[in-house]
């Protein structure tokens, strides 16, 4: 029998051939998401995509280089998960901060268009976070980031009588936010341990610390140890695991050829995966670029420790290696958010009941649909077309593992023991 996954706004959609029927749980609740954590303002000028220079050429002193308009967008992961899940379909609640100033209005403006009640956001006497985002064609991006409020987050902004009755919390960005990393982590925990009592299944991400930040003053082996037994769905990048695990090991990649950095990703993604999974977490996907995901998961998927948003099926969870190539994207204009987007994408693939092979690949399509825009989110389309993406062959990036490896057509990803 063909699998259909009913989504409670777009109807049921099939999925892929696979071998027994699956329905989405019932939600009582409002909302079946919260994301909460980091917000800010993302100021994103236009680089035209030919004959652009490096940014080590544009950055010089005196130099005028001209760009087109400046696109002003919300970022973080409030808003880039939070509203990609809004577009996917799912019911969700954002929680955050902004001050009460231009940038915190103009950001609540815009999350009125997704959400109802986000002027509970704004907090009197607090800056608005911002980052101004260079991300010309020839480069990888690099980010100027102004901390604000986002670094007195704590378990007092969460409103837990909402967070209680969702089925999954989605947290980011605890490496910006000084009140969540501080004192070895100990604010980030107690906000875990309080989310975790309401048997609330539990989702984080996490983004790169500034090179002299505080954050790399702390031990994030240690707070990530004490973190991951909270957490179900541990979803980092490659290079921010990296960094915040083996930063000798980081300083050595980022002297490598592209080249030599995919050899390095795929040797170290399992290592590090490995050390999540030992460390406490169900599950664990770490983006890796254009090489898309290396997901692994617990020997057992345990659904009582996951709580509501848990698999359907944890057994076909369980002790899982995989690897999911990105799709190539018909049109490139930005990379901004695409991490962000594809959680979102992995997030409701989880919600809807799909077996572990069709989530990750969720993640991967949504991934793509962002890079369509300039800024976070526009690009992200419904979940009935990330449904089609996945069911068409479309182009992905090559991926070339090692002979224990095997791909797998039916699901449409690698797989090894």
């Amino acid at each position: 029998m063909d699998i259909y996954v009913v989504d409670r706004k777009e109807g049921a959609h099939l999925l892929l051939g696979l071998q027994s029927e699956v329905l989405c749980a019932t939600v009582v609740s409002k909302y079946e998401v919260v994301v909460a954590g980091h917000l800010c303002a993302d100021l994103i000028p236009f680089f035209s995509q030919e004959g652009t220079a490096s940014l080590c050429e544009m950055v010089q002193p005196g130099k005028l280089n001209q760009v087109g308009p400046l696109q002003i967008s919300t970022g973080g992961v409030v808003s880039n998960t939070g509203v990609a899940l809004i577009k996917l379909g799912a019911e969700t609640k954002l929680m955050g901060k902004v001050g009460q100033d231009q940038l915190g209005m103009a950001i609540i403006d815009h999350l009125r268009h997704y959400s109802t009640d986000v002027e509970s956001m704004v907090q009197a006497g607090e800056n608005t976070s911002y980052t101004i985002v260079l991300s010309p064609a020839s480069t990888d991006r690099v980010f100027f980031h102004y901390p604000g409020c986002n670094a007195t987050f704590t378990l007092d902004d969460i409103d837990e009588t909402i967070v209680a009755d969702a089925r999954l919390m989605h947290f980011g960005y605890p490496t910006l936010m000084q009140a969540m990393y501080e004192d070895q982590g100990r604010g980030f925990i107690r906000l875990l341990q309080a989310v975790k009592e309401h048997k609330v299944t539990i989702s984080l991400d996490l983004a790169m610390p500034a090179p002299d930040s505080a954050a790399l003053q702390e031990d994030w082996t240690l707070i990530l140890a004490q973190a991951l037994p909270y957490v179900d769905v541990f979803l980092p990048s490659f290079e921010e695991s990296l960094l915040l695990l083996q930063p000798g090991k980081y300083r050595r990649y980022l002297s490598l050829s592209t080249a030599e950095k995919e050899k390095m990703i795929k040797t170290l993604a399992c290592e590090l995966a490995d050390q999540f999974v030992q460390f406490g977490a169900s599950i664990v996907g770490i983006k890796c670029g254009v090489l898309g995901y290396h997901v692994q998961t617990n020997p057992v998927i345990d659904a009582t420790k996951i709580g509501k948003g848990a698999p359907r099926d944890p057994a076909s969870w369980s002790n899982r290696k995989l690897w999911c190539a990105s799709y190539k994207a018909d049109k490139f204009v930005s990379a901004t958010g695409a991490g962000d987007c594809s959680i979102a994408g992995f997030l409701k693939g989880l919600l809807s009941g799909c077996n572990l092979e069709q989530t990750v690949n969720a993640a991967c399509a949504v991934g793509a649909q962002n890079v369509r825009a300039l800024d976070a989110t526009s690009g992200v389309g419904t979940w009935s077309e990330t449904l089609e993406m996945i069911n068409e062959e479309r182009q992905r990036f090559s991926i070339r593992l090692g002979e224990a490896w095997v791909y797998d057509p039916q699901g449409k990803v690698w797989v090894t023991d």
